[in-house]
C-alpha cells in the first residue's frame, strides 16, 4: 500500500464477511463520505427471507487509516479488524476507527490473562512474611503472608485477585496461598528464622 504522488490518502474496512480498501482520496473527509456512502446504501437495501418476509441488513464494522495507524495491508488489517471487534461487543450496527490506546490496553489485558492462568498451572507464586509486632513489647505476635509474583506483565497480587474473580478462579488462589503459604512459613520456622509458635495470617 502507498499514497499516490499527490499524497491522496487510503483506509481500510473490515467487516465479518468482507474487507474494503479505500485509496486514492484527497482528504480523510472524502474518504469517510465514500464509506458513509457504502453503509448508507447497504442498510437501505432489502432481501427477502425463505418465509418472503422482507429484513435490512445494518453494519458493523472497524476502521484502519493508512499511513496513521499502519503502512502494511497486514497491520492495517489486523487493526481494522480490532475496531470492529469492539464496536461489536460495545454498540453494534456501527462503524468504529482503530484506537492505539484502547488496542495496548486489550493486548496488556490478553498477557495478563495469559501470565494468570500460566501462573495457575504451575503455581508460581511465593510468599513474603511481615512480622505483626506487639504495641505493648515490640516483640513478634505473628506474622503475615504476603503474595509475590515474578511474572514478566503479571506483578501486581490486585490483578490476581481481579483475574480470579472474572475468571471463577478464587479457589484456586485460596488453595494454593494455603498450602503453600503455609509451607513456605513451615520452613522458615524449622530453619529457625521465625520464632516457633507464632501465627500466621493468610
Amino acid at each position: 500500500l502507498r499514497t499516490s504522488p499527490d499524497g491522496t490518502l487510503c483506509a481500510r474496512v473490515s467487516g465479518d464477511e468482507f474487507n474494503i480498501l479505500f485509496c486514492g482520496y484527497d482528504s480523510r473527509e472524502a474518504v469517510q463520505r465514500a464509506i458513509d456512502r457504502l453503509v448508507s446504501g447497504i442498510e437501505n437495501s432489502h432481501f427477502n427471507l425463505p418465509d418472503g418476509q422482507a429484513t435490512r441488513i445494518h453494519v458493523s464494522g472497524g476502521i484502519a487509516w493508512y499511513p496513521d495507524d499502519g503502512q502494511d495491508w497486514e497491520t492495517l488489517k489486523k487493526y481494522a479488524d480490532f475496531a470492529m471487534y469492539e464496536v461489536k461487543r460495545s454498540h453494534k450496527g456501527q462503524l468504529g476507527e482503530f484506537n492505539i490506546a484502547l488496542y495496548n490496553s486489550a493486548l496488556h489485558e490478553r498477557q495478563l490473562r495469559s501470565e494468570f492462568h500460566q501462573m495457575l498451572r504451575n503455581e508460581a507464586i511465593s510468599y513474603h512474611f511481615q512480622p505483626i509486632f506487639s504495641a505493648k513489647d515490640g516483640t513478634p505476635l505473628a506474622y503475615e503472608a504476603l503474595m509475590r509474583l515474578s511474572l514478566p506483565t503479571l506483578k501486581s497480587p490486585l490483578d490476581v485477585l481481579r483475574l480470579a474473580r472474572a475468571e471463577n478462579k478464587l479457589h484456586d488462589i485460596e488453595r494454593i496461598t494455603l498450602f503453600k503459604a503455609s509451607e513456605a512459613y513451615d520452613a522458615l520456622q524449622r530453619s529457625g528464622k521465625v520464632p516457633a509458635g507464632k501465627l500466621l495470617f493468610i
